[in-house]
């Protein structure tokens, strides 16, 4: 799965997670802006299971924007 295929998807999973419309989820949009901690832990769920990997919890901790996801989802399937 190339980047695009990624940010594309990620977006996808957060927007279908959260009620967003698609045009509506920004890469760079601030996790914290997006849900409250408990849905933004829903989310991470959503996303290993979407994605088929795991992500560790001090990688988590570091990311601050929706890009920062896309960058895990990334290293985790290459």
């Amino acid at each position: 799965m190339d980047r695009a295929q990624v940010d594309q998807q990620v977006r996808e999973v957060v927007a279908e997670h959260l009620g967003l419309a698609l045009d509506g989820v920004d890469l760079d949009a601030r996790v914290e802006n997006l849900a409250n901690s408990l849905e933004l832990g829903m989310m991470v769920i959503a996303m290993e299971r979407h994605f088929g990997v795991e992500f560790d919890d001090s990688a988590l901790g570091r990311v601050r924007i929706l890009r920062d996801v896309a960058d895990l989802v990334d290293r985790a399937l290459a």
